[in-house]
Formats: structure tokens, sequence, C-alpha cells
């Protein structure tokens, strides 16, 4: 056996030899190699802490965590967008502005959107039409136009 199939054998089968394939060759390898044993030991020492129950954390470490996690949450955008807000009394204002503002800009470029269509102006004109020409509309819509 060589030291680099003992420790993949350790990472496969742990620190136990006793649930190796084979265990003899294991110890007699073992025996003679100080890394076999250093690596052995690392492993038991490993697999008992996993074994372990739990530690609580000491509370300087719980003050940094949530310390931490505070920072990160004050660098996020919306918390400092709701912060700004909370500022002056224009800053509200402003913020409540912005959706009207919006929606002036918008209608206005819908309403621009319109004023080349023809399709609108013949709609509106036809509103006064009688049956006549709606037929003269039908089939030769120039006639009609404004």
């Amino acid at each position: 056996m060589q030291l680099k199939s003992f420790i993949q054998n350790l990472d496969q089968f742990g620190a136990d030899l006793r649930t190796w394939p084979d265990p003899q060759t294991a110890h007699e390898f073992l025996a003679g190699s100080a890394s076999a044993q250093t690596a052995l030991n690392q492993m038991a020492e490993f697999e008992r802490a996993l074994n372990e129950d739990l530690l609580i954390a000491p509370e300087a470490l719980k003050l940094r965590v949530e310390s931490q996690v505070v920072q990160r949450i004050a660098r996020e955008p919306s918390t400092r967008i709701i912060t700004w807000l909370r500022g002056a009394i224009w800053r509200p204002a402003v913020s409540a502005a912005m959706p009207i503002m919006l929606g002036v800009a918008v209608g206005y470029g819908y309403a621009l959107s319109f004023e080349d269509d023809a399709n609108v102006s013949t709609w509106v004109y036809s509103d006064s039409l009688d049956m006549d020409q709606y037929a003269t509309l039908a089939t030769e819509p120039q006639k009609l136009r404004l």
C-alpha cells in the first residue's frame, strides 16, 4: 500500500480501519508510516468534531454578524430610497408628482401619434354620414375626406 491509496481509503471509509476492505494491510502500512499516522489522527479528529453537538456561537460573533447584516441592508438601493423619501417635506411631494408628470408625458405622446392618422379623422367624420354616404366611403373613401 502507498500513502496515496491509504489517504484515498481514509477519505472513503473513514478513520475506523475495521470498516476498510483490507484492515490488516492498512494496520501494517500504518505501523511503518508517520505520514499515514498523522493523516489517520487528523481524520479521527475530524470525525469526532462532526459527531459532537453543535456549539452555540459566542455573543461577540452574533453581534458582528448582525452588524454586517444591518450594514448590508443599509447599502441596498431600496433602503436608500426610503430613507431619502423620509427626509424633507418636498421629497414626498416630488415623488408623488412623478407619476402624474409621467402620465401627462405619455398621454401627450399618445395624442401626438393620432395627428397624422387618417383613419381617426375618417372615423370622426363618418359618424355624421347617412347610409348612402357610408357606401361611398367604403368604395371611394377619397371623395368624402375633409
